[in-house]
């Protein structure tokens, strides 16, 4: 039978420690890894993270449990399929459902005791992953970019807030928590949720906003999106530069925009999945506005520094960081 192809991503201790297992079910096609890009005594080549979607590969394992939720965000954002991006079933396996049956002929011995209205049956799902799971996964970008901004415009307080495309069971959530919030986006939404005012529209022009009526706009994860089709949304290969003139035409003068993509140092586009932007071309989109903040997450991790505004198209950055650009209407 012919093996699955996979890449591996991290090629650290846990990887090290099932190579072999690896190397036996698996075709490896490649290997990747955020944190270093050479490895002398592996046979097969190293693929950068953002090209793994254009490999010949069916899935992609994540050797790590620490950071596989940051790592399933970023492939995902990359244009590798969600159903693809699997975590690595250690060795230890085994060990885990004996542990689980043990754990259960004790339960059984224990509700025979008491009275419980919960007995054992054939109804068995065996969740062996969580005996070895950390108290929660935190995926940096989004985690940390919602949790920044929604501070943010707590403090700012304004008497309206737009928002535009950012993720609805994240960022959006969080405002939720203190205000109203009135939220476009060019997909439908179903679903009727107090506080939130949807209005599925084609933020390239907002259309149905009059100029400079508009005290505060968030557009977080999603500029770089726009005119790729991903959703269903039309090319335009100026998509994300008509977004940018829209929102500032619609902001009041010292109006506040809240905006956050993947940046680099340099330009690059993955079709269809997004754009990555160095922090020259965002300032450069934005000439009506004044930056006042510029805030880097990185790839991987949770930490954020602030970079001094004059100094943010001078550093270097590394790839697929996230940059939250803290904007006001001149």
């Amino acid at each position: 039978m012919e093996k699955i192809k996979v890449v591996i991503f991290g090629v650290g201790k846990c990887f090290w420690e099932n190579k072999e297992y690896l190397e036996k079910t698996y075709q490896i096609v490649g290997w990747s890894d955020n944190a270093c890009r050479e490895m002398k005594d592996l046979d097969y080549n190293y693929i950068e993270p953002a090209r793994i979607a254009d490999s010949p590969c069916n899935q992609v394992i994540v050797t790590t449990e620490k950071y596989f939720e940051q790592i399933r965000l970023q492939l995902i954002e990359s244009g590798v399929l969600y159903d693809h991006i699997i975590k690595l079933r250690r060795s230890d396996n085994d060990m885990k459902y004996r542990r689980v049956i043990k754990d259960m002929q004790s339960y059984q011995t224990d509700s025979a005791n008491t009275e419980n209205a919960f007995a054992v049956t054939d109804d068995l799902k065996f969740m062996i992953s969580d005996l070895s799971e950390e108290a929660g996964s935190v995926p940096a970008h989004y985690f940390m970019q919602d949790l920044y901004v929604a501070k943010k415009i707590f403090r700012k307080n304004p008497s309206q807030h737009y928002d535009i495309g950012s993720r609805l069971d994240g960022f959006i959530a969080h405002l939720l928590v203190f205000r109203e919030v009135n939220y476009l986006d060019i997909r439908p939404l179903s679903e009727e949720i107090e506080g939130l005012h949807f209005t599925q529209a084609d933020a390239t022009n907002l259309s149905g906003i009059m100029d400079g009526t508009i005290e505060s706009i968030s557009c977080l994860h999603a500029l770089e999106h726009f005119g790729l089709g991903r959703y269903g949304d039309p090319i335009d290969a100026k998509g994300y530069e008509k977004v940018a003139k829209s929102m500032q035409r619609v902001l009041k003068k010292d109006g506040m925009l809240y905006l956050s993509v993947p940046i680099g140092n340099q330009n690059k586009l993955f079709f269809n999945a997004h754009r990555i932007f160095c922090p020259a071309e965002i300032i450069g989109l934005f000439d009506k506005m004044q930056l006042e903040e510029f805030a880097v997450i990185n790839p991987s991790g949770c930490g954020m520094r602030i970079v001094d505004p004059d100094a943010a198209d001078r550093e270097n950055y590394q790839e697929y960081s996230c940059g939250i650009f803290t904007f006001r209407k001149l």
